[in-house]
């Protein structure tokens, strides 16, 4: 274990023994524990360890990679009226109160700190002892944010950062985002030391797109000159027309839905070299960090090879089986519950008129439930990168 996992089981133990449990239960059902066992009768499930909370769907940057707002991006075509509809404090607090098992909270966006509140719904996840972690592209971590972070007891964020500064820059747009992103990491770190703190762990999280192809080393020497505590490449998440075509073809069929959103993973990858994507993995691994090094999908799932990743979409690795739809529950801004995170047009319910567990295993999740155990993935699902989080080959 590294001391940067020691200390921070210390200051659980010292300042919120709660979220020791929390990490006991998270390691118990995603790591120790096989989360097929999480499944019930009728394809049902226990209620899972993970849930993802989706603050907005607004963004200050369009990443060309972006399956929301980028080339593709699916949230180019939403309305007005519906990328406004959040939930207020209020209202994720209400919701909170009925997460009594602790699961592990994950806040996605868009962009997370457009909210003025977020570090307020950190905190208050936080004072019911529930682990909260954020994917952030760090560009509005001021001095003044990151205090409220640290002080709001935020566990861990990933910091979204995919090369030197001219490259990230090509591939973040939005005005100097490398200069406004490594700001607010050195603003986090600065905030946590003052505070004496472990937490939040800081991850630096790169997206491996031709654009940075020849700059993965380059970029984890920038991550390790920051100090943050991981360090991970994120190969393309992306889809193909033909696939998207099979997905709604068979979406419609078993729901009655054409999923739109999966359109956003239609992107053009360009001249994508997989023997330099190798190389410079195997530097990056070859060398001596101070930051743990990690990969999407992770460095143990079967069969996964860069070639095979970008150009053959249609292969799956490891186990080819979802554990997300056990042991993930994903709420969208204005509160409706969706089966996961690749298919946000189907609405379970909201959240705010509907208990939990009567969402999580109610007609619409056991439906889908089951056509994953009848029929198996989704064509469009071979890439994403939650597929392989929990992967068990």
């Amino acid at each position: 274990m590294a001391s940067t996992d020691l200390k921070g089981l210390f200051h659980y133990a010292r300042h919120d023994p709660r979220k020791l449990r929390g990490i006991a239960r998270l390691a118990w059902t995603t790591k120790l524990r096989s989360a097929r066992k999480l499944a019930t009768e009728d394809n049902g499930a226990l209620r899972p360890p993970l849930v993802t909370i989706n603050v907005n769907h607004a963004c200050n940057l369009r990443c060309v990679q972006c399956w929301e707002w980028g080339e593709n991006g699916a949230f180019k075509g939403l309305d007005r009226a519906t990328l406004a509809r959040e939930l207020s404090l209020a209202e994720w607090e209400a919701f909170f109160d009925q997460l009594d098992w602790q699961p592990y909270l994950y806040f996605f966006g868009g962009e997370p700190f457009l909210r003025k509140d977020m570090a307020q719904l950190i905190g208050a996840a936080s004072r019911r002892g529930l682990l909260t972690s954020v994917n952030s592209n760090m560009t509005l971590i001021t001095e003044e944010v990151a205090a409220e972070v640290v002080d709001a007891g935020l566990d861990y964020v990933v910091a979204s950062l995919d090369g030197p500064q001219e490259v990230n820059d090509r591939i973040r747009l939005g005005g100097n985002s490398f200069e406004r992103t490594t700001a607010g990491i050195r603003n986090l770190i600065a905030a946590r030391e003052r505070a004496r703190s472990p937490f939040p762990l800081i991850e630096v999280c790169c997206t491996v797109t031709h654009h940075n192809q020849a700059h993965l080393v380059e970029t984890a020497e920038i991550a390790e000159s920051l100090g943050v505590d991981h360090f991970k490449l994120q190969f393309q998440i992306f889809s193909t027309a033909e696939m998207q075509r099979e997905t709604e073809e068979r979406f419609a069929s078993s729901f009655g839905i054409r999923p739109h959103f999966g359109s956003g993973f239609v992107i053009h990858l360009g001249p994508v070299d997989p023997a330099l994507i190798q190389e410079q993995e195997a530097r990056i691994r070859a060398r001596t960090w101070r930051f743990q090094y990690g990969r999407r999908p992770r460095l143990n799932v079967k069969g996964f090879d860069p070639k095979l990743h970008f150009f053959a979409p249609d292969v799956f690795f490891g186990e080819g089986f979802c554990h997300n739809p056990w042991a993930r529950a994903v709420v969208l801004p204005d509160g409706e519950m969706v089966v996961c995170q690749g298919f946000h047009d189907y609405k379970l319910g909201n959240v705010r008129e509907q208990p939990f567990d009567a969402l999580w295993n109610g007609e619409g999740m056991r439906r889908f439930r089951a056509s994953l155990t009848k029929d198996g993935l989704f064509p469009y699902c071979s890439r994403c990168c939650e597929l392989y989080e929990m992967d068990e080959s």
